[in-house]
């Protein structure tokens, strides 16, 4: 099943009526991230989740729409990261997206038993060695 844009920004809590919702300048095209994961085929082999991306974005109004946090779970990563900036020469980007650029890379760390995301703590905790802080903390 397909997410529509709105239901997307429902799903992780994104208001629309927020300012830095209404500020962002290219908000429909920008909040669907995850349109952008099937582009990283030719860096990244494998699932969605063992991709780390970097939003390069020009407009402030942009970069604030969204944490690195709820663009990671909107793109279904294990990390991302957002730069306010102009994105490097070879970034992926989308002809009627202009001033946004997305570069891929491979996440760091171990994989999740839990959730599957690949994330440096993975391994820290003696009492569940192979989860993240996240899925020890909902273990228990």
């Amino acid at each position: 099943m397909k997410l529509s844009r709105r239901s997307a920004a429902a799903r992780v809590g994104v208001d629309e009526a927020h300012p830095r919702r209404r500020a962002c300048r290219n908000r429909d095209s920008l909040l669907p991230a995850g349109s952008l994961l099937p582009r990283h085929r030719g860096s990244i082999s494998g699932a969605s989740l063992e991709a780390a991306p970097t939003l390069y974005v020009e407009h402030e109004g942009d970069s604030l729409l969204v944490d690195e946090a709820t663009l990671a779970e909107i793109a279904i990563t294990s990390n991302a990261k957002i730069v306010r900036g102009a994105a490097p020469a070879d970034a992926f980007r989308l002809a009627d997206v202009p001033g946004v650029g997305v570069v891929f890379a491979h996440a760091q760390g171990e994989k999740c038993a839990r959730c599957w995301m690949i994330l440096p703590e993975v391994g820290t905790h003696a009492a569940h060695p192979d989860l993240c802080n996240r899925c020890t903390e909902a273990v228990g």
